[in-house]
């Protein structure tokens, strides 16, 4: 007998040990689980999405922009036509993807600020978390842009 286990239901000594094992993660699993807590309030954190919306259109897709073509295409792996064109495209198979009104009542992110987060994410392989500070976006919701387009 082995950790309160009878080990001696078989002679293989495999079967044994998948027995064992399952006994061991179980116990592990147990001992790891943490403790609920109840949550009274949720923690809101205002992401300015209206004010990084306009600064990326500024500085992308209005006449006169701040970066011109090739520091778009640096930046996304793409020319700014093939953008748009994925977008408009987006758009037209997906309406969720155009803007909402959020349960705020307020503006949802831009087709736009959207699209930028997927490639930056899908095309040059940035991590989720690393694309928040510019597009304003939270990590779960740009996973639901991918997963929306992908």
């Amino acid at each position: 007998m082995t950790y309160g286990i009878d080990l001696s239901i078989g002679d293989d000594r495999e079967e044994r040990e998948i027995v064992l094992y399952q006994y061991m993660t179980q116990r592990m699993h147990r001992l790891f689980q943490p403790v609920p807590q109840e949550v009274l309030t949720r923690q809101m954190v205002d992401m300015k999405r209206e004010d990084g919306d306009a600064r990326m259109m500024h500085e992308y897709f209005r006449p006169n922009c701040t970066w011109g073509p090739k520091k778009f295409h640096q930046r996304l792996g793409m020319y700014q036509p093939l953008f748009l064109r994925i977008l408009s495209e987006t758009v037209v198979a997906d309406p969720a993807f155009d803007f909402h009104v959020d349960c705020t009542e307020k503006l949802g992110h831009s087709p736009h600020m959207k699209m930028y987060a997927v490639m930056k994410c899908l095309c040059k392989g940035i991590a989720v978390d690393s694309t928040d500070d510019y597009v304003r976006m939270g990590a779960p919701t740009v996973y639901i842009v991918c997963e929306e387009v992908y």
